[in-house]
C-alpha cells in the first residue's frame, strides 16, 4: 500500500506544471553555475600560479646569501578551490594573500583583481540554487499535500479504509522527495559534466561532492516537511502564504544578516586599539633595543668583528634575543586579531543557525573547503609554514661553522651565516585541498543540525496529522 501511494504521489508531482518549472529552472541554473565557475576558476588559477611563481623566483634569487632570506618578505597565496561551484559566497571578499618574514606573519590581505563596474549580487553556486530556489520549490510541492486532499474530500475517503495515517504521511513525504531528486540529480550531473570536462576532479573531490549532494537532499527535506506541517494544520491558501513567509525569513533574511549584526553581537578591538595594546607590550622591549642600538651604531664600522669589541659584543648579545621577543609579540598579536575576527563571524553564525539555509551553506563551505573554513585553514598553514621556514634558516646557520649563530630577525647579516642556500632545500608553501575526512569532520555539526531539523519537523507533522480532522473544512 505504501509503494502504491508513493507511485501515485510521484506521478502527480512530475506531471504538474510546478514540477516542470522547477526542473527547467534547476537544470538551467545548475548548468549556468558550472559554466560560470569554469570560466572564473581558470582565470583565478592562472593568477594564483603567476603569483606563486613570482614568489619562488624571488626566493631563487635570494639564495645567494642566507641573510637575504631572513631580511625579505614572502607573500603566500590562497589557492582557488576546485569545488567552488558548490559554495563560493565570500570568496571574493576574504583575504587571499599572507605576507611572512622568517620570524613573523606580517599581513593578511586581499590581492586586488578587476571586478568591473557592477558588483555581483549573488554567487551562482549550488548553495544558492538549492538553498534559495529549490527550497522554494520543495515547499510549493508539499504545501497542499494534506490540505488539498482534505479540501477535495479524498483524504477522508482514503482513511475510511484500513489505512494507517502514518502510511499516508510517509508516502506523501517520500513522493515529494523522489520528485525533488529528479531535478537535483539531473542538474548536479549536468554541472559536474561541465566542470569535470575542464577541471578534472580527483577521487577525494568526488567523495566530497557526494557529501554535498546528500547534504542538499537533507536540506530540501526540511522545507518539504515544513510545507507538509503547514498543510496539516491549515487550508491550502493559508498554508502557502505561511510557507512563503517562513521561506523569506529562513532562506533570504536571516542568512544575509551577518554583516549587519556582527559588530553589535560581538564587538572586537579596532586596528587602532590593537596597535595600542601591541605598543604597550613592546614598549619596554623597544627601550632596551634603543639602548643596545646606540652602542651598535657607535661601533658600526667594527660590526664584522663584533666579538672582539667588548661593549659591542655585549650589545649584540643583548640585542638579538630582545628583538626575537619583540617580533614574537608582534606575531602573537597579529594572530590574536585574526582570532578576534574569526570569533566575531562564528558568533554571528551560531545565531544564524536558527535558519536551515544558513546551516546548509556552512556545511557546503566546509565540505567544499571554501569560505571561512578555507581562510582559517589557510592561516593555520601559513603559520606552520613560517615555523618550518624559520627552522630551515636556523638549521642552515648552525651547519655553517664560520657563523656567529646570532640570527637577527631584522636581517643584520654580519651576525650569522653568509653562505649561499640550495633553492631545492627551501620548504615550499602549498595551500592544499582538504581530504574527505577533514571536510566531513569540519561539517559534522552543521550536518547534525540539518538532521535535527528534519527529525523535529517530522515529529511535529506526524503528531499534528494524528490529531487533525481529515474531513473537508477540518485541520489543526
Amino acid at each position: 500500500m505504501l509503494l502504491h501511494i508513493v507511485k501515485k504521489e510521484v506521478f502527480s508531482h512530475i506531471t504538474s506544471l510546478r514540477f516542470l518549472s522547477m526542473l527547467v529552472l534547476a537544470v538551467v541554473l545548475m548548468a549556468g553555475s558550472g559554466f560560470v565557475f569554469v570560466s572564473e576558476y581558470s582565470g583565478r588559477l592562472e593568477g594564483y600560479r603567476a603569483n606563486v611563481n613570482r614568489t619562488l623566483e624571488r626566493m631563487r634569487r635570494a639564495c645567494k646569501r642566507l641573510g637575504i632570506l631572513v631580511n625579505n618578505t614572502w607573500p603566500l597565496y590562497r589557492a582557488p578551490r576546485k569545488l567552488g561551484f558548490c559554495a563560493s559566497k565570500g570568496e571574493d571578499e576574504l583575504p587571499d594573500r599572507a605576507v611572512i618574514r622568517a620570524f613573523r606573519v606580517r599581513d593578511l590581505s586581499k590581492e586586488p583583481e578587476p571586478t568591473g563596474i557592477v558588483g555581483r549580487v549573488v554567487r551562482l553556486d549550488w548553495a544558492f540554487v538549492v538553498g534559495a530556489i529549490l527550497s522554494l520549490a520543495a515547499g510549493l510541492l508539499s504545501y497542499d499535500s494534506i490540505s488539498g486532499e482534505r479540501e477535495r474530500g479524498t483524504l477522508s475517503l482514503a482513511l475510511s479504509n484500513p489505512l494507517p495515517r502514518h502510511t499516508v504521511l510517509l508516502a506523501k513525504y517520500i513522493g515529494a522527495m523522489v520528485a525533488l531528486m529528479v531535478p537535483v540529480i539531473i542538474g548536479v550531473s549536468l554541472c559536474l559534466l561541465i566542470v569535470n570536462s575542464s577541471i578534472p576532479l580527483t577521487g577525494g573531490d568526488w567523495v566530497r561532492v557526494g557529501f554535498v549532494v546528500l547534504c542538499s537532499l537533507m536540506y530540501l527535506s526540511v522545507f518539504v516537511l515544513l510545507g507538509m506541517f503547514l498543510s496539516v494544520r491549515e487550508e491550502s491558501t493559508t498554508s502557502v502564504v505561511l510557507f512563503l513567509f517562513f521561506w523569506v525569513a529562513l532562506a533570504i533574511v536571516i542568512p544575509n544578516l551577518e554583516g549587519l549584526v556582527a559588530e553589535r553581537i560581538k564587538p572586537i578591538p579596532s586596528p587602532a586599539q590593537m596597535a595600542s595594546m601591541t605598543k604597550a607590550r613592546i614598549e619596554p622591549l623597544d627601550r632596551k633595543l634603543s639602548k643596545y642600538q646606540s652602542v651598535i651604531w657607535k661601533y658600526i664600522d667594527k660590526l664584522k668583528d663584533w666579538e672582539k669589541v667588548e661593549p659591542l659584543a655585549e650589545a649584540v648579545r643583548g640585542y638579538v634575543p630582545v628583538s626575537i621577543r619583540k617580533v614574537g609579540i608582534l606575531d602573537e598579536m597579529f594572530a590574536q586579531y585574526f582570532r578576534y575576527m574569526v570569533a566575531q563571524v562564528e558568533a554571528v553564525r551560531t545565531i544564524s543557525r536558527i535558519s536551515p539555509t544558513s546551516v546548509y551553506r556552512y556545511a557546503c563551505e566546509s565540505l567544499a573547503g571554501t569560505g571561512l573554513p578555507h581562510l582559517k585553514e589557510f592561516f593555520r598553514q601559513v603559520r606552520r609554514y613560517r615555523e618550518e621556514f624559520l627552522k630551515f634558516i636556523l638549521d642552515q646557520d648552525m651547519a655553517d661553522e664560520e657563523s656567529k649563530h646570532m640570527v637577527d630577525p631584522y636581517g643584520s647579516q654580519e651576525l650569522f651565516s653568509s653562505k649561499p642556500v640550495n633553492f631545492e632545500d627551501i620548504p615550499k608553501f602549498t595551500d592544499r585541498e582538504p581530504s574527505p575526512s577533514e571536510a566531513l569532520r569540519s561539517a559534522l555539526w552543521d550536518v547534525a543540525l540539518l538532521a535535527i531539523f528534519n527529525v523535529v519537523l517530522f515529529m511535529l507533522t506526524f503528531a499534528s496529522f494524528l490529531r487533525s480532522d481529515v474531513t473537508p473544512g477540518g485541520g489543526r
